[in-house]
């Protein structure tokens, strides 16, 4: 991959594929390198965004990655994953309107089965709507019982109400299950395509 960067400086998928293979192996900064090369190369890239997002969250960038979530979303609002993701990190610093805002774009793109529905559970707790959103965070499960970060949720959720054997069953539970080493789900793969055709 780094040959094919370095035939090709400007390329921005194989600057894009770059970035994600560093991040995949834990070299955060090159991957942030990569892919803030790929969107000088093309502003038009919505993924490579996305995944610089994630970059600059896990060095702990918060306003970068918020930033790069957000030009994500503005070149693809599908993307359910990176407006949850600015979601999760806007309430982290008490910016609780902006966060339920982001929620809610992710519910609102229709991904019924991961992003969509976790985002609208996360705007019905940011809104104290607990019920509402334990109901939400189970037809998730139902629609997708492998999901996580769904568990997670519900077992943290469940916690608050005092319902700890469930809880801990819940978190258990989600702990067994697989986790993408990145959290880059299907809303990625189901735009690759498109964003391949953008890149050019």
């Amino acid at each position: 991959m780094r040959d094919a960067a370095l035939l090709q400086p400007s390329n921005p998928i194989i600057l894009h594929d770059l970035g994600l293979a560093c991040l995949e192996v834990g070299r955060v900064p090159d991957a942030i390198a990569a892919l803030q090369r790929a969107v000088a190369s093309n502003p038009r890239y919505a993924d490579a965004y996305f995944r610089l997002g994630i970059a600059l969250e896990k060095l702990g960038n918060i306003g970068e990655a918020i930033a790069a979530y957000d030009r994500a979303t503005k070149l693809l609002p599908s993307l359910a994953e990176a407006w949850f993701r600015a979601g999760a990190l806007a309430y982290t610093l008490g910016h609780r309107d902006q966060a339920i805002g982001c929620f809610r774009r992710a519910a609102a793109t229709g991904d019924r089965h991961s992003f969509g529905r976790l985002g609208k559970a996360r705007a019905l707790l940011a809104e104290d709507r607990n019920q509402e959103a334990e109901q939400v965070l189970r037809e998730t499960l139902v629609a997708d019982p492998r999901n996580a970060m769904a568990y997670d949720l519900l077992g943290n959720l469940l916690t608050e109400f005092g319902r700890f054997d469930e809880a801990r069953a819940c978190l258990k539970t989600g702990r067994q299950r697989p986790r993408n080493r990145l959290c880059l789900t299907w809303n990625c793969a189901r735009h690759e395509s498109h964003q391949k055709r953008s890149a050019l």
